[in-house]
């Protein structure tokens, strides 16, 4: 895996390392074990007609991957300024096909033990599952644990974000 200058990666514990980003305020964290690379302001060519959450398709090494941005995804405001932005590529579909993540920021990496992680809050009926995991408490923030396969695929009519 790839990743930014100080982001190391260690294979013999990725079950328990997270890439951690802020957005609108909230902290949000996907586990490293489907990570396949991170770009730093990839040139993003837009579909027409593609979903909202959907800002167009990145080349990674040959191949052209789509994107889901992140803050429309989770039903957040979009950004208030047009800055860097960072693509995290993910394994999806059982590893089958790879989806780039946009961010706003580099993510940080972060260690979670299974005793920091606890349950996903709870949704009101008829809300669907949802894309978070958990939620961990470290160092005086909250963080939602985020299932990249809930997160990337196309949301259901039942399942908000």
């Amino acid at each position: 895996m790839t990743g930014g200058p100080d982001l190391v990666i260690d294979a013999a514990s990725a079950d328990r390392q997270f890439l951690e980003f802020t957005l609108d305020g909230a902290s949000y964290a996907l586990g490293v074990a489907g990570v396949r690379a991170i770009a730093a302001s990839p040139k993003i060519t837009r579909i027409p007609h593609a979903p909202p959450f959907v800002p167009g398709v990145a080349n990674l090494r040959g191949a052209i991957v789509p994107l889901v941005d992140a803050r429309a995804r989770l039903g957040l405001p979009g950004r208030s300024t047009r800055g860097a932005r960072v693509v995290v590529f993910v394994a999806h579909g059982g590893g089958a096909r790879t989806v780039g993540l946009v961010l706003d920021d580099m993510p940080d990496l972060v260690e979670l033990g299974a005793a920091d992680i606890g349950p996903a809050p709870a949704r009101h009926p008829g809300a669907g599952r949802g894309p978070s995991l958990g939620r961990a408490a470290i160092s005086g923030r909250t963080i939602t644990i985020l299932d990249p396969e809930r997160l990337l695929d196309p949301p259901a009519p039942e399942d908000d974000p």
